[in-house]
């Protein structure tokens, strides 16, 4: 873990305090099991540890009490969910519990118990990029774009295998001690990427407001999120990394302002910010070979410009 950036166990700096249950909420969560299985985990004060908060729920740490195998608790209400939503959420569970993806945390179990649905999903320990970037400030170009890679590579297996959309916003991106693949930092995780959506009334909560940033225009209007809304919710993430804010409103063409940012990365972040759908990249696979092409362009610049500091 990186000395100086709060875990994921820890308040995130970037979103206000979360409030305390009342006091009489919490015997019921001390002892409370889930699926027979699995019961939250207590620290020192007998209070159960609060992983994230987030619009559609809250998560806890927890453990398979057998095994005593840590685990993560997201609890979302669920009391307004109709018996169709609740089918197609089962199913999708269902189907997600054989994902093996190296940037998706294992689903190890779902169900709906006291009008809330439970996802039992692989404990890992690290830090939101949203929590990252209010303590150490924007990350370099290459970094970004690795992010890009690995988020793009679990958007692929999610449409593959015909799962809907997650939620792409810093808040969900969880940066962990691992290496990548390619043994570059940093290695990633996509948080929450299975479960109803959240509803984010404007306005009302901080929270919600500053996931509504990272909204495609179609989802804010109530429309489907698809692989192309995804890819605009991943390149406001990726300009927030770059740039320490959300981003603007794009101009009439689609044209984005980042100073700084070589061509060949401004001209794809303009295209995954177009405010028409049709007009983004499509298709997971050749959006990662234009990512790893301007990686590629990065890197190769960034050993010319050493090659000339030296000389």
């Amino acid at each position: 873990m990186n000395r100086g950036v709060r875990s994921l166990k820890e308040p995130d700096p970037a979103l206000p305090p979360i409030a305390e249950a009342p006091p009489g909420d919490l015997p019921a969560m001390e002892t409370k099991t889930f699926f027979h299985r699995y019961r939250l985990s207590l620290d020192r004060h007998g209070t159960p540890i609060e992983l994230q908060r987030t619009p559609r729920g809250t998560t806890y740490l927890g453990h398979e009490m057998e095994s005593g195998r840590e685990v993560a608790i997201e609890l979302i209400p669920a009391t307004a969910a109709d018996p169709a939503a609740i089918a197609r959420l089962e199913k999708t569970a269902a189907a997600a519990k054989a994902l093996r993806q190296l940037n998706l945390p294992v689903l190890h179990d779902f169900g709906i118990e006291d009008d809330q649905f439970i996802y039992i999903t692989e404990a890992i320990d690290g830090h939101t990029a949203e929590a990252w970037v209010a303590a150490r400030g924007p990350l370099r170009l290459g970094a970004v774009l690795r992010v890009g890679l690995q988020v793009t590579a679990a958007l692929e297996a999610i449409t593959f295998h015909k799962l809907p959309q997650p939620e792409i916003n810093p808040a969900n991106l969880l940066f962990i001690s691992a290496p990548t693949a390619e043994a570059d930092w940093p290695a990633i995780k996509v948080l929450h990427w299975l479960g109803p959506h959240p509803t984010l009334p404007p306005g009302v909560d901080a929270r919600a407001d500053a996931v509504a940033r990272y909204l495609s225009p179609e989802q804010r209007r109530g429309g489907q999120v698809d692989f192309a809304s995804s890819i605009f919710s991943l390149g406001c993430t990726l300009w927030f990394l770059l740039s320490g804010a959300p981003p603007a409103a794009p101009g009439p063409n689609g044209t984005v302002s980042l100073r700084g940012v070589p061509k060949i990365a401004r001209g794809l972040l303009e295209r995954m910010l177009r405010l028409n759908p049709a007009e983004r990249p499509q298709d997971p696979v050749a959006l990662q070979a234009d990512l790893q092409t301007c990686l590629n362009r990065v890197e190769r610049r960034t050993i010319g410009s050493r090659g000339r500091a030296v000389a």
